[in-house]
């Protein structure tokens, strides 16, 4: 299994966003810290975080957590990211 780590730093509502593109069968790692937000929202395709599937209309909003988008196939999963660092 393929794992993206995105490092969310400080940001405001002015926080571009960055669309992944996620395989079957991946994960894209998110850390928020605890005076953070971030809106992950599903462009396409069907996703997970923590076994609950984030819907195309309604994102899943983060924050102080460390959480794994999970495509469960082809996905694109629409993030903030500031000056977000891939590992």
């Amino acid at each position: 299994m393929q794992h993206h780590k995105i490092i969310l730093p400080k940001k405001d509502d002015s926080t571009p966003a960055k669309e992944y593109q996620l395989k079957a069968d991946t994960e894209l790692r998110i850390t928020v810290d605890a005076t953070e937000r971030a809106s992950i929202s599903l462009a396409s395709g069907k996703a997970e975080i923590f076994g609950r599937e984030i819907t195309l209309d309604q994102p899943a909003i983060v924050s102080n957590a460390s959480v794994a988008v999970y495509a469960v196939n082809d996905s694109v999963v629409v993030v903030p990211i500031a000056f977000a660092t891939m590992l």
